[in-house]
């Protein structure tokens, strides 16, 4: 995603492990014994689309993924957000992302505070459209969902009515 025009690019262009101990650690990478536990890369300048691999590469680790007002990052959200199974917080409001939510949420059933504090999926101030995806409704545990200042269209699913801890659900314009 254009690194070399990031605003915070310490390390990533320098190669090494993205695990490294600090000084060498990569910016908005965080590790948990060895492994990628989160990616915060909000308000970093990232142009482009979001790699599906990242969801892949990191299935069983990735934890945590914000790319957060990033408005030169768009495209499509990859489907293979769904491959990464221990994923309980993922924000992308203002981006620029498009198309539909991929339907693919079944198997993320970490979006409970067993896992982490604050499960979110936000969405807000892109230019998704059509209709929500029926799978978020089965993120058992999911606190926060936003696709507000969006252009979805149709009803709520109904699957929706199994997110029983969901305390805010911004659908608004």
């Amino acid at each position: 995603s254009k690194g070399d025009g990031w605003l915070e690019p310490n390390n990533w262009l320098m190669g090494g492990s993205f695990c490294a101990r600090a000084p060498n650690n990569w910016h908005g990478i965080t590790c948990e014994g060895g492994k990628l536990y989160g990616i915060d890369l909000s308000g970093n300048g990232l142009r482009g689309t979001l790699a599906p691999e990242v969801f892949t590469a990191f299935a069983s680790s990735l934890v945590e993924f914000n790319v957060a007002n990033n408005q030169g990052l768009g495209g499509s959200i990859p489907a293979t957000i769904g491959k990464a199974t221990n994923l309980c917080v993922f924000d992308a409001y203002g981006c620029s992302f498009t198309g539909t939510i991929p339907d693919v949420f079944s198997n993320l059933n970490h979006f409970t505070s067993k896992y982490c504090a604050k499960p979110r999926f936000d969405l807000h101030f892109n230019a998704l459209d059509g209709p929500l995806a029926a799978s978020i409704g089965d993120m058992d545990g999911l606190t926060y969902f936003s696709c507000a200042n969006n252009n979805i269209s149709g009803t709520i699913p109904q699957s929706f009515a199994k997110l029983t801890d969901l305390e805010t659900l911004g659908l608004a314009n």
